[in-house]
Parts: C-alpha cells; structure tokens; sequence
C-alpha cells in the first residue's frame, strides 16, 4: 500500500511538472506570434506610405498583393494565437487539479503517518503497564509467601510450646504418680479428675462446602444456620467431634437437601424419604483445625439416619 502511493505520487509530481512546461512552451509560442504581428503591422504601415508616392498603376496592383498577404497572414495568425490561448488556460486548469491533487495526497501521507505514530505510543505504553502490573503482581505473591512463611514459622513454635507443656504436664503427673505410690498413709489418697471435669468448647458450624469445610463457625448457636454442633476438648484443640443440631427448622430444611447442607461430612445410612422429623447422629465424626478452618477428611465423615 505504501509502495502504490508512493509511486502514485511520483506520477502526479511528474505529470505537474510536464505540464508546467507545456504552459512554458505555449506562453513563448504565443509570444513569439505577437511579435510576428507586431512586426507585420509595421510593415503594413510602411508599405502604406511607399504606395502612396508610387503611380497609380503600381497602388492598383501592389496593395492587392499586400492585402492578399495581410488576408493570408491575419487568416493564419488568428487561430494560431486563440489556439494557444486555449491550450495555456486548459494547462493551467490542469496544473491547478494535480497541485490540489497533490496537496490531499501530502496531507492524507501526513495523517497517516501520525496515527501509525500514535498506534507505536499506544503500543509502547500497553505495553508498559502490563509490565507494571505483572511487577505488582509479583510483588503481591511474594508478600503474600512471606506471610505464609511467618505464619507457618508462628503456628510451628506454638505446637514446639504446646508439646513443651504437655511434656511438662506429663512429667508432673507421673511425678505426682510416683509420690502417690510411696505415700505412707494409704488413706490420704489425691482424687483423679475425670476427664468429664475438663471444661469443653462448643462450636456451631453452618452448611459445609464441598472440599468439606464448614462455613460460620460461631460459638454462639444461630437458629436459622446452624446446622452442626462441634464439641472441642478445650478452646484451644485442634480437633473436634461434630454431629447434627436437633432443630425443627434445621431438620425440615436439610432434609429436602441432603446433597447440600449434610453428605458433604456425612454419609446417611438410609434414605431421605424416611424422614419424619428427626435426623439421628449414629456416629460422630472429626473435624480437624487447619489455617484457621474446620476440615474434615473422607475418613473423617458422621454417620446419620433419617427417622
């Protein structure tokens, strides 16, 4: 396309430059038929003035002749000259296309030019904040992985602390084993806790997703969300043994979608069609604190049944 215009100009340049010699040619042409009837008028005028001191005879034969001349040469002479007239004005109108002609080529060129020029800074600059955006991206990700790793380091040092605990409450339990076996008097013997005695953490779960994660987790129970219950050994375990919330609004909506609101932690031992009120939790299963989410493994699934 380039190449075609380019060419297409050259053309124009050379046909204007053609015609401005043809215009050149023809002002001199018309020029030199002036002078032609300038010198001839003179001669006219000339040979007025001879014939009139001549004969009679000789003024009744010459100016015939030189009129017959002057008849031949105006005849000639004429058309000549509105000839080259003609041609000047239609070389110029000519001249005068091919420059406007010429001109909307030059400023078309220059248009367009200036917008491959603007497409090149558009490209150039798309350019650019994509690289920009990839920087903050990568920036991002690496503070992210960072946290992470603080994270991770941080939840390491508590298990390092807790297992150092329970360690120590080991040792002072079998201590306290030791001292209670070599106690003199039998009868003073320290009472075991029971484990009942512990306080336990109670957590309610909502409807669980399907990588098995359950979703708001409260420790206040919510009427209209609750749909698991998740008993902790104390606020700070990790694991949980969960099972279903025994309530009239829950049943009624989790049984018409079992699919959605149970058998992602929960395998059913029989069909929701046997449902008549009640959703029995046959056995508990565990879910297990990972990054701050409650999780529950496919071995790790309650078992229910419908009645």
């Amino acid at each position: 396309m380039k190449l075609f215009k380019i060419t297409f100009l050259f053309i124009f340049i050379f046909m204007f430059y053609a015609c401005q010699e043809s215009v050149q040619r023809s002002s001199e042409k018309e020029n030199t038929t002036i002078s032609t009837s300038e010198n001839f008028e003179a001669e006219k005028s000339m040979r007025e003035e001879k014939t009139d001191s001549t004969d009679i005879e000789i003024i009744d034969n010459h100016p015939k002749t030189e009129l017959n001349g002057q008849s031949q040469t105006s005849n000639t002479g004429t058309p000549t000259a509105n000839q080259n007239q003609s041609i000047w004005q239609i070389g110029t109108l000519v001249s005068i296309i091919l420059n406007i002609i010429l001109l909307l080529l030059l400023i078309k060129t220059m248009n367009s030019l200036k917008y491959q020029k603007q497409r090149k800074q558009k490209y150039k600059d798309d350019i650019f904040e994509v690289n920009k955006n990839a920087s903050d991206l990568i920036a991002k990700n690496s503070s992210i992985i960072r946290n992470n790793n603080d994270l991770l380091k941080k939840i390491n040092s508590t298990h390092e602390k807790k297992s150092v605990t329970n360690q120590y409450h080991d040792d002072e339990k079998s201590a306290e084993y030791i001292f209670n076996n070599i106690n003199p008097n039998p009868k003073i013997n320290p009472t075991p806790s029971s484990p009942e005695d512990k306080p336990k953490a109670v957590l309610f779960a909502g409807k669980p997703l399907e990588s098995k994660v359950f979703t708001a987790v409260s420790p206040l129970q919510d009427e209209h969300k609750s749909i698991f219950r998740l008993t902790l050994e104390n606020k700070e375990a990790y694991k949980a043994h969960f099972e279903v919330v025994e309530n009239e609004y829950i049943m009624k909506m989790i049984a018409n979608s079992p699919d959605t609101y149970l058998y992602n932690v929960c395998n059913p031992e029989n069909s929701n069609q046997n449902f008549d009120g009640r959703i029995l939790t046959t056995k508990k299963g565990i879910a297990n604190l990972i990054d701050g989410e409650w999780i529950v493994k496919e071995e790790n699934k309650a078992t229910i049944k419908f009645q």
